[in-house]
């Protein structure tokens, strides 16, 4: 259990009997060669190449996966990381191994009272 400041306000279903708030996990997560540390805003340039540089691989999954997706695109997504974070609705991580980009992991609170969506992704 993280130390009551990392408290994001996100609650999980009363009726159920999961009516305490989520921890907010740390920004930055390491084992080994693995890290995982938080998207910001500042890395719309790395999430850009990432993903064009992965848009076969993400086609058949993310509709957004597009030709068309470009580094507004990805400035939108970093700017939609940060918020996220700021309002504990979405915590999306760059994931390196031995200190290089490898992919995406984010935990989204998107799928309604009680659920907490996982997503992982790869760059290559």
């Amino acid at each position: 259990m993280w130390p009551t400041p990392y408290l994001s306000g996100l609650r999980f279903d009363p009726a159920a009997g999961h009516d305490q708030d989520m921890n907010r996990p740390p920004e930055t997560l390491s084992s080994a060669a693995v890290t995982l540390r938080r998207w910001r805003a500042a890395d719309a340039e790395l999430s850009y190449q990432l993903i064009r540089e992965s848009l076969d691989h993400l086609r058949p999954w993310m509709a957004w996966a597009t030709d068309d997706y470009s580094l507004s695109s990805a400035q939108e997504y970093v700017e939609r990381c940060e918020t996220g974070w700021a309002d504990g609705t979405a915590f999306q991580y760059l994931i390196l191994v031995q200190g290089e980009p490898a992919g995406s992991a984010g935990l989204m609170a998107r799928i309604g009272a009680g659920g907490l969506e996982i997503e992982i992704g790869r760059a290559h």
